[in-house]
């Protein structure tokens, strides 16, 4: 009688602990499909699993969450403020969905109500955003995906470091519902403006605002006591300011570690780089010339000064490797050109021969024998590239590569099914320009900046 009561006991026992277990982890859970219904299994990379919010009740946790807005780029810079900030207050990361719009999106950053109502209007299960005027005369519409950011970059070391849990919509009252929270117990800091908020990690720092309106200490904000930390807009490279020497080197190390990672973009890319000559061995631009959208003699205008740009900076480097190479001496930039140049060599050591034969017949003393990958949101046929691609035989675009982009076309958001290939083949581009010995991108332009980084971190680290 003895033993069958231990027996017993220790059965109860295992029953409390595996109860305590379920309870300390029940505020994370792998969710179905929102959509089908099917397990998440969807993931192109199998060790990836995506995590969603538990409706049950969250005792433990705090949060942050913030508003996305505009198009792939500045959600992604947004994405990485709420990374850092999420780890520098140790609180979960809740992550909206990355947005994809077929054209221009109907809507960038607005004041916090009014960007929020807008994105409640985008629901994981449609694909049409409309938005009218209150006479109902004059609406906006568009089509839109909600994809998942998992599906493209990767995370793997970011939720080593912070926990991260995806919403599916931008209903708040579901949101408040689901972490069992009160309004009282959300702590906005709502944007007006564009650049309304700057936070600062350094109580003590002397850094001034610029262009932003209002400063905000992460120390004091740390401090608070309400379960979810509500942002408006997290966009701008400048948005954040780190100091701290701990802050820099998580940052460094997000921006190496936060990447694309689709083996099927992977895959293209490397196909379209060795078809080039390899990485190092092109020079890489980005040319925004905006012909898809603008069409005024003033745009057009800024179109030529980018090209001619181009050309002046490009022209200077290829002189700055004639002269130190004669003189038997070689700067940094003189050994990237000399990377990118077209020799008799390359070409008949190269596998891609007949790919450069074509280019290399038009060489004259004019010309300049470089590799170029171009990537531009314009056709060859655009006016401003002409005489670009009279100085420069041997530039690239991606419309010469379509044979290699069509497995692109197999890539479907697994929660409504809409192909991806618009929406995913302009990060192709980039990453393809961003593999070059050099990079020269358009200034103010977040897709330049972001090829920049990619191009700095395969010539730094991979050297």
């Amino acid at each position: 009688m003895a033993s069958r009561g231990f027996f017993i006991i220790l059965i109860i026992f295992v029953i409390i602990i595996f109860l305590i277990h379920q309870n300390n982890n029940k505020f994370l859970y792998f969710k179905n499909d929102p959509i089908n219904g099917q397990e998440q299994s969807h993931l192109l990379n199998k060790d990836k699993e995506i995590i969603y919010i538990d409706s049950y009740n969250i005792t433990e946790e705090n949060f942050i969450t913030y508003l996305p807005h505009s198009g792939f780029h500045n959600q992604r810079i947004s994405v990485e403020n709420a990374i850092f900030l999420a780890w520098h207050l140790n609180r979960t990361l809740i992550l909206p969905p990355l947005m994809f719009f077929n054209g221009i999106p109907p809507f960038g950053m607005a004041p916090f109500d009014q960007l929020s109502q807008r994105l409640s209007q985008l629901k994981p299960n449609q694909n049409n955003f409309t938005e009218c005027d209150l006479e109902g005369k004059h609406c906006i519409t568009a089509n839109y995906t909600l994809y998942h950011w998992e599906e493209l970059m990767s995370m793997k070391w970011v939720k080593q470091h912070v926990k991260i849990v995806h919403r599916t919509d931008f209903f708040d009252k579901n949101l408040l519902n689901i972490l069992n929270i009160k309004e009282q117990e959300v702590y906005y800091t709502k944007c007006d403006v564009r650049y309304h908020h700057r936070y600062y990690d350094y109580l003590n720092s002397t850094i001034g605002l610029d262009e932003f309106e209002k400063r905000v200490d992460l120390a004091k904000l740390k401090s608070r006591k309400e379960k979810l930390f509500y942002f408006g807009s997290l966009y701008s490279i400048r948005r954040v300011v780190r100091e701290l020497p701990e802050s820099k080197e998580f940052w460094s190390k997000l921006s190496r570690e936060f990447i694309p990672d689709n083996p099927i973009i992977i895959k293209i890319v490397n196909n379209i780089v060795k078809k080039i000559g390899g990485e190092r061995n092109f020079l890489g631009i980005h040319a925004r010339l905006g012909n898809e959208f603008r069409t005024d003699d003033n745009f057009r205008g800024a179109a030529n000064k980018t090209i001619e740009s181009f050309i002046l900076k490009i022209s200077n480097d290829y002189r700055e490797y004639e002269n130190t190479f004669n003189y038997g001496k070689s700067t940094e930039v003189a050994k990237q050109i000399r990377q990118t140049i077209l020799t008799s060599t390359k070409l008949i050591e190269t596998n891609e021969t007949s790919f450069f034969e074509q280019c290399s017949s038009k060489f004259t003393n004019d010309t300049l024998p470089i590799i170029i990958f171009l990537a531009t949101d314009a056709k060859r046929t655009h006016k401003s590239l002409k005489i670009f691609l009279e100085k420069f035989p041997c530039i690239f675009m991606l419309e010469d590569f379509e044979e290699d982009c069509k497995p692109l076309n197999s890539l479907e958001n697994p929660l409504d099914n809409v192909n991806m290939y618009k929406h995913l083949i302009p990060l192709i581009d980039l990453m393809v320009t961003s593999q070059g010995s050099r990079f020269y991108g358009t200034p103010s332009s977040t897709f330049s900046l972001y090829a920049m980084r990619l191009n700095n971190l395969l010539n730094t680290f991979d050297s």
